[in-house]
């Protein structure tokens, strides 16, 4: 391979096919001749010219150092012209090296655009140096790839077709050459290469030759919304810059910058699959209604999941701009809108199903928010064996122990994560989630769940089937879902758990002893009027119960009853009695005897949980120490 008799020196970000481009039009040579001399292609002269794009993505060891050699260029000048210079912080840009019956090829991803690519005209125009005059400006790498969508030199929109053809710019319908119409000499760098139609005596296509740089398609009509995607350009400029961050947050969790853009991939896809869930993401209407058209004519034409995003900037601008808008709300909730019709779908080959089949198989590259974001929302429970009538396995990397678990979740614990939720009431919410948990921890079946914490597996599928199936304009299943699984993690994060499986032991024959009940009802200040209140044994079993639910955080309906139990002939009235205290017990504002009972009775049940658990700790060390037994 002899050198060239000139050369030229890559311009900044340029791409192989560009610089392909400038040095044919310098050598006056069609480009497939170029390619044959600098020994991109071996094809003879006389046959079918090619050279195959996955040239632009990287060049083997040996077509490297040929090209360098012919072209006066260093190795790592000729890298840089390849698109696997941006695979240090763009994971595809580095092709997957695939083999088959014709050896090894690469593959290329649909994130990187090979058969076209976009532009700016004032950037193709030049600098205005003389060699960029002749020239002209370079045809960057960064145009290929579907998150660079404006200029950040001439702030603007990219332009993606040629003015006079309509046709996509460098693209050569079906051939997979590095660059169109390899036999046409005599074109400037900017000018359209499309083949087009031959007149009717011609049997030969011609090239359009319309020049790219002169035919600003968006001045003086900046798209809507122009600040706010070129501020989001800006950030994703700045990742994609070798001196970069490499770190950056993702779905509320630090990030690496290949973990951004793949988690960037994968919520742009998610956002195609469950449109229009994420349309009202979009602030400015024209870019919502741009990519609305785009994705009523992808789905027109195919049904099956599409991980391709537009060449055309403005759709794919709206496109990226939300995805980066989900990703940066710490809030997992906002997923929730997202993949309701993806996790509840029961179509198979329908997009949402595709989707999510398409993300088990590859979220081992995104960031551990965006995992940790949708874990409850696409992944299914494992079995403890292969059978398919195995045990449901418990979640991985729970922490806590379905004795951790109340019946009813803590106040605290439900404010925080269920608050928001609407449509069921609060009580089957909390029934629902504890039951949630236990399995989470445990494993099993809901029934086993249920039983374990002293629940009706009766009560606890008509508070699941009621919290799952509502479709109140604040709820849905897929919020529910988040929301027990953010309280899981808080629980894995949480040290020195109540232990409310030993409370709900310790209490489970336990009740208030006519000595403690006089002692309590001795505090209890004299009700005005002639008429006192009740203080027997069904208000005495009605107390016991009211220090059984603040210990335990159990449902009063659930609370045991053994003071009734163990009279010889049970008052067939105390159940009626016992509810109608409880329903002004739980009434606002209380009635002052409540009040009054409700002041004395808190401090005891304290006082009671403290010393059960404190017997647990003890019972815990002795069993850790042979020693103290």
């Amino acid at each position: 391979m002899r050198p060239l008799p000139r050369s030229l020196d890559p311009l900044p970000e340029e791409s192989l096919p560009g610089y392909l481009l400038r040095l044919s039009c310098r050598l006056d040579l069609a480009p497939g001749r170029v390619l044959q001399l600098t020994g991109l292609s071996t094809s003879d002269p006389g046959r079918h010219l090619s050279a195959p794009r996955g040239h632009m993505m990287v060049l083997d060891a040996a077509t490297a150092l040929s090209f360098a050699h012919a072209t006066r260029l260093t190795t790592a000048e000729v890298t840089g012209l390849c698109m696997i210079s941006l695979a240090g912080r763009y994971p595809w840009a580095a092709p997957a090296i695939t083999p088959d019956q014709w050896g090894t090829r690469p593959v290329t991803s649909p994130w990187v655009f090979t058969s076209a690519t976009r532009y700016c005209p004032q950037c193709l125009a030049g600098d205005g140096s003389s060699i960029q005059q002749r020239y002209g400006g370079p045809w960057r790498k960064t145009w290929r790839l579907p998150v660079v969508f404006t200029c950040p030199v001439h702030r603007r929109l990219l332009d993606h077709l040629c003015p006079s053809c309509q046709q996509p710019a460098l693209a050569d319908g079906t051939s997979a050459s590095l660059v169109p119409r390899l036999r046409d000499s005599g074109l400037h760098p900017a000018q359209c290469r499309t083949a087009l139609r031959p007149d009717p005596g011609s049997h030969r296509a011609i090239s359009c030759g319309a020049r790219l740089d002169a035919h600003p398609q968006h001045a003086g009509q900046p798209p809507a919304g122009l600040h706010d995607l070129l501020a989001v350009q800006d950030r994703l400029l700045r990742l994609l810059h070798p001196c970069g961050p490499a770190t950056t947050r993702s779905a509320g969790r630090p990030a690496t910058t290949p973990q951004y853009f793949a988690d960037l991939r994968m919520v742009c896809s998610l956002i195609t699959a469950a449109w229009p869930a994420g349309r009202n993401l979009i602030p400015a209407q024209p870019l919502a209604d741009a990519l609305g058209d785009h994705l009523a004519k992808v789905n027109a034409t195919t049904h099956r999941h599409y991980d391709t995003p537009p060449l055309d900037p403005l759709p794919c601008a709206a496109l990226i701009t939300t995805a980066v808008r989900i990703l940066d709300d710490d809030d997992r909730r906002a997923f929730a809108q997202h993949l309701t019709p993806i996790r509840d779908s029961v179509i198979r080959k329908s997009p949402q199903a595709r989707w999510t089949r398409h993300y088990r198989a590859i979220e081992h590259q995104c960031s551990d928010g965006l995992r940790d974001a949708l874990h409850p929302l696409v992944h299914t429970y494992h079995r403890t064996g292969r059978h398919p009538n195995a045990r449901r396995a418990p979640a991985p990397n729970v922490r806590f122990g379905p004795e951790h678990i109340p019946e009813q979740l803590q106040d605290d614990w439900f404010d925080r994560h269920f608050r928001h939720l609407g449509g069921a009431s609060p009580r089957l919410i909390r029934r629902a989630a504890a039951v949630r948990l236990v399995q989470m921890a445990a494993g099993g079946p809901l029934s086993d769940a249920a039983a374990f914490l002293g629940i009706d597996h009766r009560y606890a599928s008509a508070s699941l089937s009621s919290t799952l199936a509502t479709a109140a304009t604040d709820a849905s299943p897929a919020q529910f879902r988040i929301a027990v699984h953010a309280l899981a993690r808080q629980l894995n994060d949480t040290r020195d758990l109540i232990d409310y499986q030993h409370r709900r032991a310790a209490l489970r024959t336990w009740c208030l002893d006519i000595a403690a009940w006089q002692t309590l009802t001795g505090q209890l200040p004299r009700t005005k009027g002639p008429f006192q209140p009740d203080l027997g044994d069904c208000k005495r079993e009605f107390a016991s119960q009211i220090i059984w639910t603040r210990i335990t955080h159990g449902e009063h309906v659930l609370a045991p009853c053994p003071i009734q139990d163990q009279q010889p002939r049970p008052d067939p009235t105390w159940t009626e009695r016992r509810t109608n205290m409880w329903s002004v017990y739980l009434a606002s504002p209380l009635k002052p005897h409540y009040a009054d009972l409700k002041k004395i009775l808190r401090p005891h049940a304290d006082s009671l949980a403290a010393t059960i658990d404190l017997q647990r700790s003890a019972t815990l060390q002795t069993d850790a120490d042979p020693r103290q037994r």
